[in-house]
């Protein structure tokens, strides 16, 4: 993350017990820092909510597709970043649709245990409803089962694609010959 601080002012700094005054003219500051630092020392220091910061690996998968579905998940972040809901949802349907969604049956034959693949189904099958409905235009919405969006809905649609994405990859990883 970049981040730019222009800053200018009169003051004072007190130093054991006395006032040296200052004055500065405008400075400007480009910095480089990773999103957790500015977390932990910007934004929850001032009282900006509290954050849990959710990584996890998405391994290479090689599976026709599926690699171009987990790139799409970038688009997720972009969009989420730019503060494009709509757009998060949409990009978050392209990543799961093509195939995680359409091919869910057959990534899912890695899982044995018949409760759990259906209960992975059905939690795909509802992001992908999900991720569907808010992705459409106002004029489309109310004919196509769509609805309006706004930032929770997007930051939910980042995490949910993204951890399904990872789930689904580390699924087919494990049952990869190696």
């Amino acid at each position: 993350m970049n981040m730019t601080i222009i800053a200018a002012g009169i003051g004072e700094y007190h130093v054991n017990g006395q006032m040296l005054p200052f004055q500065f003219e405008p400075v400007s500051v480009s910095k480089r820092i990773s999103v957790t630092d500015w977390i932990t020392n910007v934004l929850e220091p001032i009282g900006w909510n509290k954050f849990v910061n959710l990584s996890f690996s998405i391994p290479t998968v090689e599976s026709a597709g599926f690699s171009d579905a987990l790139r799409q998940l970038e688009n997720v972040n972009s969009r989420y970043l730019q503060g494009d809901d709509r757009g998060v949802l949409a990009a978050a349907y392209d990543a799961i649709d093509p195939v995680m969604f359409s091919q869910r049956q057959t990534l899912l034959q890695c899982v044995s245990n018949p409760s759990k693949r259906a209960a992975i189904d059905s939690l795909i099958e509802t992001a992908h409803r999900f991720f569907n409905g808010g992705r459409h235009v106002p004029e489309e919405r109310r004919t196509r089962g769509g609805f309006e969006v706004d930032h929770i809905d997007g930051e939910y649609a980042r995490l949910l694609s993204g951890i399904t994405g990872a789930y689904l990859a580390k699924r087919l990883e494990s049952v990869r010959p190696g």
